[in-house]
């Protein structure tokens, strides 16, 4: 199949997180697997029998017999579950059904196995129970502890494995088709290579397998077949036996980072620092997002040493706040998030009742508003700070809410606004094509101590934007002067 299918074909294929990779694109990213081995002075590859278990129409078993990843053509076994796309080159032995439920010969010893499996869509919602229990005996990711080891199997987890991101269902699939020296080839969804509840697959991962690299696409990779998902290549060798604990990871083992289509240079860290840090996307890894925290002279001490209480507003699948005419309480959406506060204009009045109005999601005066995903206001660094309503206010499910203690918020909203802030808060954006902060990376920012004088001032300045007698690019320059970052 063509990977320019019309809207009504790629409105199907999201419902089942398909997006074919272009040719030109497969073939290029094998290759470049084959060379890192090579660069990193490990075994380079070895031809044989290669799988990929999510083959759609074909196109990285067409590249790894042009790229020589297989003997020939009749060395390629592909599956896929849509039988209307498989495809392969000819000889290959296809196979319609399910990646994750279809064995086929010589599973588990092959050279190789190499594809870009599906991202979201349904997963694994609609299968029977035996359908998912023949899944879930078979793999484990779903079930790991924070060190990547399986927790026991009960009948309590069901639910959650029916729930569990397909893509990392996949990730193990790819490790297990393949024998011990054997190479995995595989393009995963940039969340998870960084977020936190990915981080036991990302152990299991590193105990299962040597990390060679991870290599970062270009956003409009896949924009012909209806989607900007982030994505990154990642390319890993099956260990003999898996490590006993993460910690145990050798210290030699280095992995090389890079961005496709960038003029950045290939990094070279150890397996252990992305592991220590917690993230493998290349990005996050890149030393230009230090420039500026290196360059601070003031003292630098993390947010949540002054957090008091960090909240989102309710979120009820289905059910939307009551609407009031008289009264009621603000409801704060992102819409009306300004540089200069809360545009309560911009805010619906909604009955002061639960489940939308409790204590846990209303503001207070100095409290911080943060959009917490979203091109338009958290991609743009728009941010602001609440200084009271004539009626109670409450945040919405995709804003936060953050109190702080023992600092002043106007500083920090500066601190966060400048460069010095902004840098950090991109650098860990995350997610398949919708940027979003979660709790602990907000917690995380790294923020300069003003002195006293210096807070007053922050305070001074800020009730001048509020009241639009001075822009907030004058106390971002304030604080980015404070800083010694002219």
């Amino acid at each position: 199949m063509s990977t320019n299918s019309g809207p009504q074909d790629r409105s199907f294929r999201k419902a089942r997180g398909q997006f074919f990779t272009p040719s030109e694109v497969s073939r290029s990213l094998l290759s470049c697997a084959a060379a890192d081995l090579l660069q990193l002075g490990l075994e380079p590859l070895q031809t044989g029998p290669l799988l990929d278990p999510s083959c759609g129409d074909g196109s990285f078993l067409a590249a790894a017999l042009a790229e020589s990843w297989v003997k020939g053509s009749s060395e390629l076994c592909g599956i896929d579950i849509d039988d209307e796309v498989l495809g392969g080159p000819v000889g290959s032995q296809l196979v319609h059904g399910d990646g994750l439920q279809v064995e086929v010969p010589g599973d588990g010893s092959f050279a190789a196995a190499v594809g870009n499996p599906p991202y979201g869509g349904r997963g694994l919602k609609e299968l029977g129970d035996a359908q998912l229990q023949r899944i879930g005996t078979r793999l484990e990711c779903w079930r790991l502890d924070s060190e990547g080891r399986p927790r026991p199997l009960g009948s309590s987890g069901w639910n959650r494995l029916r729930r569990f991101p397909i893509a990392s269902l996949f990730a193990e699939r790819f490790v297990r088709s393949v024998r011990a020296g054997g190479l995995i080839a595989v393009l995963l969804p940039e969340s998870l290579l960084c977020n936190r509840r990915d981080s036991p697959l990302r152990a299991w991962l590193l105990r299962h397998c040597r990390l060679v690299s991870v290599t970062e696409l270009p956003a409009n990779t896949f924009a012909a077949t209806g989607t900007r998902a982030r994505t990154h290549f990642v390319v890993l060798r099956r260990r003999t036996r898996p490590l006993e604990a993460i910690h145990s990871l050798p210290q030699a083992e280095e992995v090389l980072l890079r961005q496709m289509g960038s003029d950045r240079p290939v990094q070279r860290l150890a397996a252990a620092k992305l592991q220590q840090r917690g993230r493998w996307d290349p990005d996050f890894h890149q030393p230009h997002w230090d420039r500026h925290l290196a360059s601070c002279r003031l003292e630098l001490k993390p947010l949540d040493g002054f957090v008091d209480s960090l909240s989102y507003g309710a979120i009820r699948v289905g059910e939307r706040p009551e609407l009031s005419a008289q009264g009621g309480s603000f409801y704060v959406t992102q819409k009306a998030v300004k540089d200069w506060g809360v545009d309560l204009q911009r805010c619906q009045t909604i009955a002061s009742q639960a489940p939308f109005d409790t204590p846990r999601y209303r503001l207070e005066p100095g409290d911080l508003v943060v959009p917490r995903c979203g091109r338009g206001t958290l991609g743009r660094n728009r941010l602001t700070r609440f200084d009271g309503a004539p009626l109670p206010a409450v945040v919405d499910c995709f804003t936060d809410r953050l109190r702080l203690v023992g600092i002043s918020t106007a500083w920090v909203l500066g601190v966060l606004r400048s460069p010095l802030g902004w840098d950090q808060i991109r650098r860990t954006f995350n997610g398949v094509g919708t940027p979003n902060l979660s709790f602990a990376e907000i917690r995380s920012l790294m923020v300069p101590i003003p002195s006293g004088s210096q807070a007053q001032q922050a305070e001074s300045m800020w009730l001048q934007v509020a009241n639009r007698k001075l822009p907030l690019d004058a106390l971002r320059g304030f604080v980015h002067s404070a800083c010694g970052l002219d």
